[in-house]
């Protein structure tokens, strides 16, 4: 997993014939020290964007560090967690497709 940033992300335009998708938007705030359980989505995916301190995506594949202005794309059935392991609150809008409403499975 590699952090993605507004500078190495593909341009796209999109003029007459726009589109658009139904998106769940949630703006996390993690405390330093805090974290969520391990789980997947088998449905959703996500987009998590870090506007505010440094948050760690921990996958099967290994911990990856999102700083400002970076972002991550978890796709479905991908095992999953997000631990605040700085010593800064993270800011963090979470950008899912479809809703993770009644889509997530938490894990050991």
């Amino acid at each position: 997993m590699i952090p993605l940033s507004r500078a190495g992300a593909p341009h796209r335009v999109w003029g007459e014939r726009c589109e658009g998708r139904r998106l769940s938007v949630i703006e996390e705030r993690m405390p330093p020290g805090t974290a969520g359980v391990s789980h997947v989505h088998m449905r959703a995916w996500q987009v998590f964007r870090v506007l505010d301190g440094v948050l760690t995506m921990r996958t099967l594949s290994g911990d990856c560090g999102i700083g400002p202005g970076q972002s991550v794309e978890v796709p479905p059935h991908t095992r999953h967690q997000a631990p605040n392991d700085s010593a800064s609150p993270v800011a963090s809008p979470v950008i899912s497709a479809p809703s993770t409403l009644n889509d997530r499975r938490d894990l050991p």
